[in-house]
């Protein structure tokens, strides 16, 4: 069975710094994709498990799975290189390279992850996790409150590229770090304690909360990705947009700008859509006495 893998010495390097949190994150996002789980015909409540080799104990009602370890259940699945399951607690422990693929197509992988027998809650070391589209987390450790609430601890998030076209890691264009980030897809947000927003790796803006919208949302309000950019007029420019949704038909964007050698911007964006028509209205304000020739 293919099966992408972290190694273990990058997973370890998790703890060290952001710096390697990031060669952890290019090495799972070059690893191949995990194999789709085949069709198992289970019916609701079934749990199926196969191994290389499996081990019962009818005694302590424990089961081994060792080898190519794979539980699937409720449309989850589960892969690691040994699977423990507890049947008395309702505890499954994974080892080694685990891999939890969940319905909506996310994977997330651990070096050590246990769960409760419904595989929705537990606690992960040397997490990380691929979402859609082309998001990027990892995190010393996470506890899953629920499949919907995930909190990470030391966590870093990122929507860039973390891989030349060599697979070698490179620093993301922009990415977030963070003392503790808790992923709700009930509310459909990310929020970020003691946040730290940085552009090539370099930290640009503290924040001691943050949040955003989840990336599976439809459409919620929230920080949207910063825009960066370069000119000879303005000179390095950092632009952070918030979508406030006003109803289901109209949205305000507003953005302040940074730049180094302007002074600051702020720009605003408002829409709506009518039944026969939208209005996309653009406004921006910034002071500077100082005109040339050019503007």
């Amino acid at each position: 069975m293919s099966r992408g893998r972290l190694p273990v010495s990058v997973k370890r390097g998790l703890l060290a710094s952001v710096a390697v949190i990031v060669v952890s994150m290019a090495a799972q996002a070059h690893a191949q994709a995990p194999a789709k789980p085949s069709a198992d015909g289970l019916e609701t409540g079934q749990l199926y498990m196969e191994a290389d080799l499996v081990i019962r104990d009818d005694k302590n009602k424990i089961t081994t799975a060792r080898g190519e370890a794979e539980v699937r259940y409720e449309g989850r699945t589960l892969r690691a290189d040994e699977l423990v399951y507890d049947e008395t607690r309702g505890v499954v422990t994974a080892k080694g390279h685990v891999q939890v693929i969940n319905e909506d197509g996310s994977v997330e992988y651990a070096d050590e992850l246990t769960l409760d027998d419904q595989m929705k809650a537990g606690v992960a070391t040397g997490f990380a996790a691929r979402m859609a589209p082309s998001i990027k987390m990892a995190a010393a450790t996470a506890l899953k409150r629920s499949d919907r609430v995930n909190e990470l601890n030391r966590a870093i998030y990122t929507p860039c590229e973390i891989c030349a076209q060599d697979g070698s890691p490179k620093t993301p264009t922009w990415s977030i770090k963070a003392d503790k980030v808790v992923q709700d897809r009930d509310r459909q947000l990310v929020y970020y304690r003691n946040a730290v927003i940085r552009v090539f790796g370099a930290p640009v803006l503290y924040l001691p909360l943050f949040w955003h919208p989840d990336p599976q949302a439809v459409r919620k309000s929230g920080f949207l990705p910063p825009k960066l950019g370069v000119s000879n007029r303005r000179g390095l420019s950092y632009e952070q947009p918030y979508l406030q949704v006003l109803s289901p038909s109209s949205d305000l964007t507003l953005s302040p700008q940074i730049n180094t050698k302007v002074n600051p911007f702020f720009n605003g964006r408002y829409r709506k859509r009518f039944y026969s028509g939208t209005v996309d209205a653009r406004f921006g304000y910034t002071y500077d006495t100082d005109f040339d020739g050019k503007g």
